[in-house]
């Protein structure tokens, strides 16, 4: 999403970004291998600069809000006024982080992703395919299904938790009345 400071707050985007990397976490392969972090610039100017956002996404992209191993992290159309910015972003991020992080154009995309990536990429990047809209409200969809599934399977363990227990006392209850010692 494209963050704007008029309407939205950095800790809702950071807040997004967390939940969209624990979600990836889910899959056992994203938390034995990696990530590959997308930043599309494409209209950044610089109001979309936020000192809290830029700090807690540097904590974000070290591990240290969410553990998380970066492979890479690319930024795509990163206008030059965004290279000032970098310059004191850079600053705050360990060696090995930095060292991960691509400047990349759009058009060189093909580099960094397998055959067909496009048709997967959103709109909002240069040659992405998937229109971002619809995209969103898939992804919303989708987790709303997961969490929906995981409160069911909850409920389901906690009621049959309560069932074995109330059947251990009915037995208990049964072979006291039938005297038999009770346990």
């Amino acid at each position: 999403s494209r963050f704007n400071p008029k309407v939205s707050d950095a800790q809702s985007v950071i807040d997004a970004i967390v939940y969209c990397i624990k979600m990836i976490q889910e899959k056992e392969s994203a938390c034995t291998e990696s990530i590959v972090f997308v930043a599309n610039m494409v209209e950044w100017n610089t109001s979309n600069l936020d000192e809290s956002l830029c700090g807690d996404l540097v904590k974000v992209l070290q591990g240290f809000i969410v553990p998380v191993k970066v492979k890479r992290c690319l930024i795509i159309d990163a206008p030059e006024c965004f290279e000032t910015a970098w310059d004191v972003i850079k600053a705050f991020l360990i060696n090995d982080v930095t060292c991960k992080v691509e400047h990349v154009n759009s058009k060189g995309l093909s580099l960094y992703f397998e055959k067909g990536f496009r048709a997967q990429m959103p709109d909002t990047i240069h040659g992405g395919q998937y229109r971002t809209r619809c995209m969103v409200q898939n992804f919303i969809e989708h987790r709303k299904y997961v969490e929906k599934m995981r409160q069911n399977n909850e409920h389901q363990k906690k009621n049959n938790q309560n069932h074995g227990s109330t059947r251990r006392r009915s037995l208990s209850k049964k072979k006291s009345e039938h005297g038999f010692k009770k346990s």
